[in-house]
């Protein structure tokens, strides 16, 4: 299994929030345990901080939006979104919630960039499966 200590560097990411797929631009740096990051989706602009078991694979994210329509610019650290996954070699997947709002929860799978799947490729997955 490859080290993810050892792919720091652009990823691509992918959320489900009912009904709509958010693909994710995703710069991370990841040094032993610890995981930093900052992207950008249609919400938005995000920074990532969490951590990474190598024993367990478990990944814990936390995301937060630096400037929302739904948290003021001066704190935006309210509008935070909670990542628990597990990396499998090839990428990171599991599950997301809102933090003050659970209910608002979906998949999520990351994976370095240079991998074969591209954003381009998952639209015209997900604009095939709409016709």
């Amino acid at each position: 299994m490859r080290n993810l200590s050892q792919l720091s560097g652009l990823w691509t990411g992918m959320s489900i929030q009912m009904p709509r797929r958010l693909m994710e631009r995703i710069e991370l740096a990841i040094s032993q345990s610890r995981i930093l990051g900052t992207g950008d989706d249609v919400d938005g602009e995000f920074v990532f901080d969490g951590t990474y078991d190598p024993a367990t694979h478990k990944v814990l994210l936390t995301r937060r939006y630096r400037l929302s329509f739904r948290s003021p610019a001066d704190d935006p650290g309210l509008y935070a979104f909670d990542y628990e996954g597990v990396w499998d070699g090839s990428m990171v997947h599991g599950t997301w919630w809102e933090r003050f709002n659970e209910t608002n929860t979906g998949p999520f799978e990351m994976w370095p960039s240079h991998e074969a799947t591209t954003i381009t490729d998952l639209e015209i997955e997900e604009l095939t499966a709409r016709a």
